[in-house]
């Protein structure tokens, strides 16, 4: 990378890997931080399209939610 700064260069090459490397996972996870966030299921839903759409996900999606469930009733 001509041009780019040497810190900046390694970032971007790190990047190129981790999304090369992604791209050829046959299991992809998708962690959820917070369970009381409004719409995130659709959120959620959304990215697993995109990865499938734009072909990130050869077999299998695991998501893992992570976090206390909302106080307030939650309905289905």
């Amino acid at each position: 990378m001509q041009g780019v700064p040497g810190a900046v260069g390694k970032m971007l090459r790190r990047r190129y890997f981790l999304v090369e490397k992604a791209r050829n996972a046959s299991i992809v996870g998708i962690l959820v931080g917070t369970l009381g966030v409004a719409g995130y299921l659709d959120v959620v839903d959304r990215v697993r399209e995109l990865a499938k759409r734009c072909a990130l996900l050869a077999s299998t999606t695991v998501t893992c939610c992570a976090g206390k469930p909302p106080s307030h009733p939650v309905t289905q």
